[in-house]
């Protein structure tokens, strides 16, 4: 990971978390906390120390502060990123948004051995062991349905 030098005199006093300290950063040696203010003056660059991706840009209402997006390493690609969530409609965000977690989704229930059909699967296996006259293994169980029928 990049090492960025900071200036101290630029960092606010830190608040603590779980994971270790929150830093606000308001300048860098790429300037990308300027940048982020350029953007929209409630964005705001934050540094959390021990965590797997210390580097937030945090939404400041002046009330309370909201995670935008976490990120690895500090570069441009925070600020390209910024710059595209503060200019696409906010509906049109949502509806991307929606679509990534269904698609997400998709994914995992394909491959999800909880699913009807795997449970399906694993009560006609059991079946066809008792029919051929072989004992089921232990720890394969009938699935049972809400209706309480395997």
């Amino acid at each position: 990971m990049l090492e960025v030098p900071l200036n101290p005199d630029l960092i606010k006093v830190p608040n603590r978390s779980k994971r270790g300290r929150m830093i606000m950063v308001q300048g860098d040696v790429q300037n990308i906390a300027g940048k982020l203010k350029e953007i929209h003056p409630h964005l705001m660059l934050v540094l959390h120390e021990d965590h797997p991706e210390p580097w937030c840009v945090m939404q400041d209402d002046g009330d309370s502060r909201y995670l935008v997006s976490r990120y690895a390493e500090l570069d441009d690609r925070i600020v390209e990123e910024m710059r595209r969530v503060v200019n696409v409609d906010p509906a049109a965000r949502w509806r991307e948004t929606l679509k990534r977690i269904d698609e997400e989704n998709a994914k995992k229930d394909q491959f999800n051995p909880e699913t009807e059909e795997f449970e399906r699967m694993a009560f006609e296996f059991k079946k066809a062991l008792k029919d051929s006259g072989l004992e089921p293994l232990a720890n394969v169980s009938t699935p049972v349905r809400k209706n309480g029928r395997p």
